[in-house]
């Protein structure tokens, strides 16, 4: 698997991202937070990934960006598992991983909270959804 993070695995939608915030199963390692949900979409990936940080929280449009890139980058490096898993069980999720905290993030710190997550989401979460 390449560690890539293309076009279709992000998530775009509106409608799909509404659906997440208001049905949306959460997994919180502060002051990371995944919300996900069993959903089909379109495209061959079996996940669809947005990130996002409050306007609220980070005031200034570059530290949103930063937190948003090292957000990305950490889910596209610990991603292959998560991937593996669904593959064999033929699941398809969409995700939104955000920022819930107010100070800015080192990557270090970033990376073993949505490696925690992950973790948490295919031991704790995702055999609770049988195909």
């Amino acid at each position: 698997m390449r560690n890539t993070l293309g076009k279709t695995e992000r998530l775009k939608s509106k409608k799909i991202i509404e659906s997440l915030f208001n049905d949306g199963i959460a997994i919180k390692t502060y002051p990371i937070i995944l919300i996900f949900r069993i959903q089909e979409h379109p495209g061959d990936s079996p996940v669809q990934m947005a990130a996002t940080a409050s306007k609220r929280s980070f005031p200034h449009a570059t530290d949103r960006n930063r937190l948003k890139r090292l957000i990305r980058e950490s889910y596209r490096i610990n991603k292959h598992e998560l991937y593996e898993y669904l593959e064999s069980r033929k699941l398809k999720i969409v995700l939104i991983v955000m920022c819930g905290g107010k100070e800015m993030l080192e990557y270090d710190e970033i990376h073993e909270k949505i490696k925690r997550c992950l973790m948490r989401l295919i031991k704790e979460e995702l055999p609770k959804f049988q195909p």
